[in-house]
């Protein structure tokens, strides 16, 4: 297999599981949270709705679904450079507007980061994350 890479891309992922009742005030608090980061120049992601049938944190077989919101990055510099380039105005905006509005809806929150790793002919070889 060809280990010659060139290049790799930063995919972060959160996923939001909505309290009882509250799925869809959590879809539309993350598209509005989408439509805030594009207003402020930075990446809109895309919003996804991912269903399992088995909640392993609580060992029980039942539907869960979870709003995910999905970004890419070209490489991890370019993650941290958009991370670092909010504006204590912004930085405060998301606060009130997204934030402390989606702790009030979600029983749980999980953040991943995974480093995509591509080979010389663009096919994916591996993800791992960092």
């Amino acid at each position: 297999m060809d280990r010659t890479y060139t290049g790799q891309k930063i995919i972060v992922q959160n996923q939001y599981f909505p309290k009882t009742g509250k799925f869809d005030e959590v879809l539309a608090l993350r598209i509005a949270a989408s439509k805030l980061l594009k207003e402020f120049g930075m990446t809109a992601g895309r919003v996804l709705i991912t269903r399992q049938t088995m909640d392993r944190a609580k060992g029980k077989q039942k539907e869960v679904a979870a709003v995910v919101w999905h970004s890419e990055y070209r490489n991890l510099e370019a993650l941290k450079t958009e991370l670092n380039s909010y504006t204590a105005e912004q930085e405060s905006r998301f606060q009130k507007e997204i934030l402390d509005k989606m702790r009030l809806l979600v029983d749980r929150f999980k953040k991943q980061e995974t480093t995509l790793f591509l080979n010389n002919s663009t096919h994916l070889n591996y993800l791992a994350p960092f």
